[in-house]
């Protein structure tokens, strides 16, 4: 992700969706083919994100892990960013998710709710329940 300014683009940020390596050997032949496939065996949605130092606390990580909870949506996928997540990390997604459920539950003023119903719109309820 790039920043625009007078001076022209400028990073600010990188976001990685998950890759499986497989060697497969195909039957009607004696040959293996490697295949690389943008999907986890374990759910997860993303593999690396990273905001440059210089741009933390301006909302560009929470804009990342956003992103990549609406390409899984697109996907039709559940699931989670890969673990173990640095300390960094672990307070980012805390953050996201917070401010997810906090705009949810603003919407619900008055109304009774359900923690339940709650993480099924949340879409990524694996992502939800791991860091709140």
């Amino acid at each position: 992700m790039t920043e625009y300014d007078s001076k022209g683009c400028h990073i600010v940020g990188y976001f990685s969706k998950v890759s499986v390596s497989a060697r497969v050997t195909l039957l009607d032949a004696n040959e293996s083919v490697s295949l690389k496939e943008k999907h986890s065996l374990m759910n997860y949605n993303l593999s690396c994100i990273l905001t440059l130092p210089h741009q933390m606390k301006k909302g560009f990580g929470r804009m990342l892990i956003d992103f990549s909870y609406n390409l899984s949506k697109i996907e039709n996928r559940i699931g989670s960013p890969e673990k173990p997540l640095s300390d960094l990390g672990l307070i980012s997604y805390r953050s996201y998710w917070t401010k997810v459920l906090m705009h949810y539950l603003a919407d619900f003023e008055g109304k009774d709710i359900s923690i339940k119903g709650t993480r099924a719109v949340a879409s990524a309820s694996d992502g939800a329940a791991s860091f709140l």
